[in-house]
């Protein structure tokens, strides 16, 4: 399901129910929309579907820690389809401010982000992610979600390096630390797996 919001401190998102949000009156070149199918839908909406199916609710829901895995499967496919490192280049810079962020203000973060681009409403979305949640603008601190986008994409990228089967990562919200046991267990649904058409 498809729907638009006004609060949202970032331009798409999606539940574990399988909904995507749009934040609305957003606008973006087609490129960006294949890139963001990739991560919002053909990883995060596709994992809760087949998670769906298995036997245990938590296949949707998401095991501890499987956050870094849906995330970096989602960074990975992105890159996939984009056919570049770009998007993992931006993490790594993000990574690179969030030490400005621990450190100094939202405007400190702003003006280091405006040091890589023209844009800056790109620049302000991006520095009010990174300072979500602080009541005060002239305090020190962040939100470190994307350390899990850029610890989960090394180590989704190895996992399929090493040639493993992409549709393990797809069977639900799982944890690649876990994956061994996970198939383990009994009843689980293996062979009707959806996965994105460019794994296919």
């Amino acid at each position: 399901m498809l729907s638009l919001k006004k609060d949202m401190s970032s331009r798409f998102s999606v539940n574990k129910k399988g909904s995507f949000f749009v934040k609305e009156g957003v606008k973006i070149s087609k490129n960006r929309l294949i890139s963001t199918l990739a991560h919002e839908v053909e990883t995060h909406i596709l994992t809760a579907v087949n998670g769906k199916k298995q036997p245990f609710r938590i296949f949707q829901q998401g095991f501890s820690n499987y956050l870094a895995t849906q995330e970096g499967l989602a960074i990975y496919n992105q890159i996939k389809v984009e056919k570049n490192l770009t998007k993992f280049e931006c993490i790594a810079r993000d990574v690179e401010i969030l030490q400005t962020a621990f450190e100094g203000s939202f405007r400190d973060v702003f003006d280091h982000y405006m040091q890589y681009t023209k844009d800056r409403e790109l620049a302000f979305e991006k520095t009010v992610r990174m300072k979500r949640g602080f009541a005060k603008t002239d305090q020190p601190g962040a939100f470190t979600k994307r350390l899990v986008y850029y610890h989960g994409y090394k180590m989704v990228k190895k996992y399929i390096d090493t040639d493993n089967d992409i549709k393990k990562l797809y069977i639900g919200k799982i944890a690649l630390e876990d994956i061994d046991e996970i198939f383990e267990l009994p009843g689980l649904q293996k062979e009707d797996i959806l996965i994105p058409r460019f794994w296919s």
